[in-house]
């Protein structure tokens, strides 16, 4: 049945970039609308991007936590976005180093799953029905972390790009298939 299409559904993209400066946070508070800084609560300052749409952390060193991207191309244009706001508010941005740090996805194998038999046959598992309803499955290559639910549905993450997802997922499935593991209707 492994000829089923795969339908991938990007939850959430974490990219991660460094200007290679050092930011005084508390100076871009003031400069950034809407952004917080609380150095009691939190080492680092949060604001938001409206277009497209996603959350920022930027820490003193220079380093910055983008999250909530729904593609790839979204995430550039934030890293991009991100470089902007900095430079308009004053940061001597001097060389930008970004990438992607993690991709969650989401797909539905379009079949019921015996968790139970994933759970003893995939090895790199933990399963423990009365914490949680899924399997959570560590595979090695590519190396990402996969919830498996009874329903058919997968989460997969830790990718680098969406189509190290893709290929996580369709590798499970294969292995779900030869396993007798997955039934469709």
């Amino acid at each position: 049945m492994s000829g089923r299409s795969l339908e991938l559904r990007v939850e959430n993209i974490v990219a991660i970039m460094n200007v290679g400066c050092d930011l005084d946070l508390a100076k871009l508070a003031h400069k950034i609308p809407g952004a917080v800084f609380d150095s009691e609560r939190f080492p680092g300052l949060i604001f938001k991007i409206k277009k497209p749409r996603a959350s920022v952390l930027a820490f003193r060193t220079g380093r910055i936590v983008c999250v909530g991207m729904r593609s790839e191309v979204e995430a550039l244009a934030v890293v991009k976005k991100v470089t902007e706001i900095l430079k308009d508010a004053g940061v001597n941005v001097r060389e930008v180093k970004a990438g992607i740090q993690n991709i969650v996805t989401s797909a539905n194998l379009g079949g019921t799953i015996n968790v139970e038999g994933a759970a003893s046959a995939l090895g790199k598992t933990m399963y423990e029905p009365d914490q949680f309803p899924a399997v959570i499955y560590r595979m090695d290559e590519p190396k990402v972390t996969m919830l498996i639910f009874s329903t058919g549905k997968i989460v997969c993450a830790g990718a680098k790009s969406e189509e190290e997802a893709s290929k996580a997922i369709e590798k499970l499935r294969l292995i779900l298939e030869k396993k007798g593991i997955i039934k469709y209707a």
